[in-house]
């Protein structure tokens, strides 16, 4: 597990971004993996803006797109077909285009110096393909379309002013984001494919796959302006295979499946994203740090990640355990709260897991505590900012075992980190 697009930009050093991209593109190439779906070049704008967070690199335009750009040659130096998300941008929304249409009055002279700066970067380098966002910009274009079904977000902005010639990939179509005007499947990917996209993405459904081969076979029989848009976008889907994976040493259509044990994890990536996950590990507040904790003081972990728990027991012990839930989302009973505030209290210190509103929620009943709490924020730290009684708090951004160890080295003094903030913290009203 990597240590995040947010590791990165906490690092800020373009040489972590193409590493990352590297090492990643390296065991997608073992598994005969050609295309990732990667990186997301959002602006982190909107605190609220949890489906994007820490998969952003920054809230800073050109941070993002250079961090964006080194993250591409990485792919690429891997062989790897790189796709830039989601375009224009779904960093100013606190909705998830997973469940409804985001909507963003954000005016074209915004855009275009802010979200769309990482793309304008991108494509000068050659980036071979970007997914389009199920997001509406109506003072742009005009309507309340998603982008991804706009002619004029796709054929005007990207194609004809940021003058991008690669392949145009949708999110996916099943999400509540592009479900509009009471169109099926088959409909709304022939809107797709009109409105200037190459690909469609469906992500299940053997029966929504027939449906839209149907739908669009009988559209290039009947509509030859758009048999005609089928052929362009076919034609720029064969130049991709040709450059990407035909050149030699390019993604196999059949992995080695006996060396594969071999190859993945990729040892040196591993010792990589360990090293990140250190140099991106960032202090928000430092009252309790170093801990040191002696034997006959009283430590708790409360956490919902098992690596989290395993890795504070190394660490510590003699410590105690309580697992935590990390769903639902959004909030937590009360019953929740009360059972880990009844457990925390007879503790000399509580190390917690900061990873999402919920356990924000139940962070929040431990405030008599007071600095007997150490937070280890993962993901993003923007949930920070409700609780200023927390006097320690480091920030790591990824939950694989790295970027655990890389916490607790920084909370028990293992060295000094260096980490600072890829945006800044608004404050909590």
């Amino acid at each position: 597990v990597t240590a995040g697009n947010m590791a990165i930009g906490a690092s800020n050093l373009p040489a972590d971004g193409y590493y990352s991209g590297f090492f990643i593109g390296r065991e997608l190439h073992a598994m005969g993996i050609n295309m990732n779906f990667a990186p997301t070049v959002d602006l982190y704008l909107n605190p609220y803006a949890h489906v994007i967070g820490p998969r952003a690199f920054s809230d800073n335009p050109v941070q993002a797109a250079s961090l964006a750009v080194a993250f591409f040659h990485g792919l690429a130096d891997a062989g790897i077909i790189c796709t830039a998300k989601h375009f224009p941008g779904h960093g100013n929304t606190d909705m998830d285009s997973h469940t409804g249409l985001p909507v963003i009055s954000t005016d074209f002279a915004t855009l275009w110096d802010s979200e769309l700066v990482p793309y304008r970067f991108l494509i000068r380098e050659g980036l071979p393909a970007i997914m389009s966002g199920h997001i509406a910009y109506p003072v742009i274009t005009g309507d309340s379309k998603p982008a991804s079904l706009s002619p004029r977000m796709l054929t005007g902005v990207l194609r004809e002013k940021l003058n991008f010639g690669g392949i145009i990939i949708t999110d996916d179509l099943q999400m509540e984001g592009v479900m509009i005007d009471g169109l099926d499947q088959g409909e709304i990917a022939l809107a797709a494919l009109k409105a200037g996209n190459d690909m469609v993405m469906i992500s299940r459904g053997p029966e929504t796959h027939e449906l839209i081969r149907k739908t669009l076979l009988r559209a290039v029989r009947e509509d030859p302006v758009f048999k005609t848009s089928v052929r362009q976008s076919v034609l720029r889907i064969l130049e991709a295979k040709l450059k990407w994976i035909k050149k030699p040493g390019g993604v196999p259509l059949y992995p080695d499946a006996a060396n594969l044990k071999n190859l993945i994890p990729d040892r040196e990536g591993k010792d990589y994203f360990l090293s990140l996950a250190g140099r991106s590990a960032t202090v928000f507040r430092d009252e309790g740090l170093p801990f040191s904790p002696r034997k006959e003081k009283k430590v708790l972990l409360v956490g919902q990640y098992d690596d989290f728990l395993k890795t504070g027991k190394t660490r510590i012990p003699w410590a105690d355990s309580l697992s935590i839930n990390y769903n639902p989302f959004y909030s937590a009973d009360k019953d929740e709260v009360q059972r880990v505030k009844n457990r925390a209290k007879d503790y000399d210190t509580v190390v917690f897991c900061l990873a999402n509103p919920r356990s924000l929620q139940i962070l929040k009943g431990l405030k008599e505590l007071g600095g007997r709490v150490i937070v280890l924020s993962v993901l993003t730290p923007v949930y920070l900012r409700e609780v200023p009684w927390v006097s320690t708090a480091i920030a790591v951004y990824g939950t694989g075992i790295e970027s655990f160890q890389a916490g607790f080295a920084v909370i028990m003094g293992d060295f000094k980190s260096e980490g600072r903030p890829p945006f800044t913290m608004p404050p909590f009203p």
